[in-house]
């Protein structure tokens, strides 16, 4: 099966609408202004962590004595922004890998002295500021640390009507039918049950795939005074 491209689902959602024929394509017009409808799409699908699909695990050097990075195109870290971070980040060092638990931001603020060196941070907090996130380590890092995050990433803009759609299967049908609905009004139309069952069932299909099941916790603050006060894997200095 061929790619799926912008233009597909341009065409399938006008088609949905009875806007054009099968075996008709969008003239130049209506590719613009599907374009703009199917990237504002994007843009909200954005908001909605379940239409996510992309958790990916990236590993960045970790610079002795800096807790703070920026994360996001042309950051400290030059990669697509996270939405989220997965709790599976875990800190490499010397082939040895420790656990890094994520917190809050109500846990990092209770964190008394942030100036605190260790072997390798144990805490992470990530702070989605925009265009840039931001991640917060503590204790600082020591020499030779390594960080690795499971990122939940944006979904990216489309460049053009030619644009290849990198997205896993199921996604196309959710493209088209719920790009028709959004569209609709635009021309006077109004969706039909059929198109309007087909676009919230698509979706639906998609968040069930794309759940997480996160795993039990007990909250830091119930157990102790001071997140992971116990620090067992290094000395901090």
């Amino acid at each position: 099966m061929a790619a799926t491209t912008a233009l597909d689902v341009i065409n399938g959602a006008l088609r949905a609408l009875g806007v054009i024929g099968i075996g008709i394509t969008a003239s130049t017009e209506q590719q613009t202004e599907g374009m703009e409808q199917l990237n504002l799409m994007i843009d909200t699908w954005r908001n909605e962590k379940l239409m996510c699909p992309f958790v990916v695990q990236e590993s960045f050097a970790l610079t002795a004595g800096d807790g703070e990075y920026s994360i996001g195109p042309g950051g400290d870290w030059n990669t697509l922004r996270p939405i989220s971070l997965q709790d599976s980040c875990f800190v490499e060092v010397s082939s040895v890998r420790y656990p890094v638990t994520l917190i809050g931001e109500a846990q990092f603020n209770s964190i008394p002295v942030l100036a605190v060196t260790g072997s390798f941070p144990q805490l992470l907090y990530y702070e989605p500021t925009f265009p840039l996130g931001t991640i917060k380590l503590w204790p600082l890092p020591g020499s030779g640390n390594t960080l690795y995050i499971s990122a939940l990433k944006q979904m990216v803009s489309l460049a053009g009507a030619g644009t290849t759609i990198g997205v896993p299967p199921g996604y196309d049908l959710a493209y088209r039918t719920n790009l028709a609905v959004q569209w609709s009004a635009s021309f006077g139309i109004m969706s039909s049950a059929s198109l309007l069952r087909a676009a919230a069932q698509s979706k639906r299909s998609l968040r069930q795939v794309n759940a997480r099941i996160g795993v039990l916790r007990i909250d830091a603050a119930l157990t102790s005074r001071f997140p992971n006060s116990g620090y067992i894997y290094g000395d901090i200095t």
